[in-house]
């Protein structure tokens, strides 16, 4: 009697499962930060973040998305969530060293730091399924917004490290709610960009204010941004083209050089706006630069770089920018190097990204 009951309790509950074929490097570990290892918690943590992302598009701000996330998701104060989360990564092969060539110089670009750390990796190509097991009770009002956080994780974010710089990236190629399917794979660039439309619109109305954290609004802007068969080379390509555009900012260096000959600045870099922590380094001299938040020291960048499987073997990097209040509002800007000290007010211009966005002569704009 009391399995049978416990079969029908699981029969009523609902189910979500999210299929996303694995499109770039994955870095991803628990403890043993040598070693790659597949981690349902790690993925509820990024489920986390895009759900964040896309609730605040409903009434009611932060704190009502935090006490709904809380609930959704769990935490100290509510408690268990409202689902339970089992990955498949069964078709993941035997963790490898990436070969990080100097052929490869986007790549390590992009993922900084992982080289010298010496971290495993999961190759690209299989598929990861993610399942969703929600409690009887659990309503549309729980579903609905845990669903578009599957769905924008699979349009333009990634696992494990280095996520936000294209590595990790998986897309999402199959969604079945109690086994019916809800997601058609894009066959090219073009369903591609108009699956990005509609799922943007499906948030209606953004925020047209700047959002507190980092969450869609009227403000953010997504590019489908190049195209090609191999997806690692498309992402090397990427981080080549963000490296010299960055190199050449107009102006930071020559304001850098300022900071150093003068020991005066009333203003900081306007590559701040990628993120924080950076360094300078001029070769002629050997002087370094560091650049950094007084004190937060740290920021993650407000770009978002992606890349989706296409039909025929193909692949898309998407661009998504959502710009959010850089840092609070009595946090300043530090520039230390030469023995000197430097504090400057946070005047972020996420203009420098749009920029670089418009660097692909063959893109397609979803929000221009």
């Amino acid at each position: 009697m009391k399995w049978q009951v416990m079969r029908e309790v699981n029969q009523m509950r609902r189910e979500l499962v999210a299929t996303y074929k694995l499109t770039t490097p994955l870095f991803m570990a628990g403890a043993d930060q040598t070693n790659a290892e597949l981690r349902a918690p790690s993925i509820k943590g990024a489920l986390r973040f895009w759900y964040r992302a896309v609730a605040l598009s409903r009434p009611g701000g932060w704190q009502e998305v935090k006490e709904e996330e809380w609930e959704i998701f769990g935490s100290s104060k509510t408690g268990q969530g409202q689902f339970l989360i089992t990955v498949d990564g069964n078709g993941l092969p035997k963790p490898e060293t990436f070969d990080f060539k100097r052929d490869r110089a986007g790549i390590v670009y992009l993922g900084y730091g992982l080289k010298d750390a010496a971290r495993k990796y999961f190759k690209h190509g299989p598929d990861i399924t993610v399942r969703l097991l929600f409690k009887p009770d659990s309503g549309e009002t729980v579903i609905e917004p845990v669903k578009k956080a599957l769905i924008a994780l699979g349009l333009f974010g990634g696992l494990g490290a280095r996520a936000r710089n294209g590595l990790g990236s998986v897309a999402i190629t199959s969604l079945r709610l109690d086994g019916v399917e809800e997601w058609k794979c894009p066959q090219d660039e073009k369903e591609l960009q108009e699956k990005i439309g509609e799922f943007i619109k499906s948030l209606a109305p953004l925020p047209v204010e700047l959002p507190a954290y980092t969450a869609f609004s009227a403000q953010s802007r997504i590019v489908v941004a190049e195209t090609g068969r191999d997806p690692v080379k498309l992402l090397d390509g990427i981080g080549r083209t963000m490296m010299a555009y960055r190199r050449d900012i107009k102006d930071d260096s020559a304001l850098i050089r300022k900071f150093l000959n003068h020991g005066d600045k009333s203003a900081h870099p306007r590559r701040v706006a990628f993120g924080l922590p950076h360094n300078y380094f001029f070769k002629s001299d050997k002087a370094k630069v560091d650049v950094k938040a007084v004190r937060k020291e740290r920021r993650a960048g407000p770009l978002f770089i992606h890349v989706h499987a296409l039909a025929g073997e193909r692949y898309a990097v998407v661009l998504t920018l959502l710009p959010a209040v850089f840092l609070p509002g009595d946090e300043e800007i530090k520039l230390s190097g030469s023995g000197r000290d430097k504090t400057v007010p946070c005047r972020v211009d996420y203009g420098v990204i749009e920029q670089f966005m418009q660097e692909f002569s063959n893109r397609l704009e979803v929000i221009p």
